[in-house]
């Protein structure tokens, strides 16, 4: 959907809670304004060094039937200011996945009071009696068959790297 970037004056910091209980400095450079189930929402966000922007944001199903917040990364605007918002790009934060990442809880007005039901939304949780890794996923992971994509200068197996096996 189409989104409109307003950049504020000078860059702002606003001190956010983050998932490990401390609160930190958010630095935001304007608001994004889109059309959503019918009214205009505004979320503020930071802007990258590519132009990007980058927003936390909840919504009416956070912590319910999706995680408790998510990250959003519009492309840059141009010249006037316009953007694309997918919110089907919506994604989970690290701190989702690990406790030992640190994320920012989203900004005071960037839970939105509509059920943004689309993107990432939560984590699948395994029953108690399947396997942590899939016997699939333990017999490529053994094998260490180096693939072309070396994330971060790691060798991950193929079919992990693919998405054609998951943990």
């Amino acid at each position: 959907m189409p989104g409109r970037f307003t950049p504020y004056d000078e860059d702002r910091t606003v001190r956010v809670e983050n998932a490990d209980g401390r609160a930190r400095g958010l630095g935001l450079g304007g608001e994004l304004s889109f059309a959503l189930a019918g009214q205009e929402v505004t979320l503020q966000v930071t802007v990258e060094g590519d132009g990007s922007l980058w927003a936390v944001f909840g919504d009416a199903t956070s912590g319910d039937s999706s995680y408790r917040f998510r990250f959003l990364r519009p492309a840059a605007p141009d010249a006037e200011g316009r953007t694309t918002v997918d919110l089907n790009r919506a994604l989970l934060p690290p701190c989702a996945f690990a406790d030992h990442f640190i994320c920012p809880f989203p900004p005071p007005g960037n839970t939105l009071s509509v059920a943004v039901e689309a993107g990432e939304r939560t984590l699948r949780r395994r029953s108690a009696g399947e396997d942590r890794f899939p016997s699939q996923v333990q017999r490529v992971t053994a094998e260490r068959r180096p693939c072309v994509d070396r994330p971060f200068g790691r060798i991950f197996p193929r079919a992990l790297v693919r998405g054609t096996a998951s943990l």
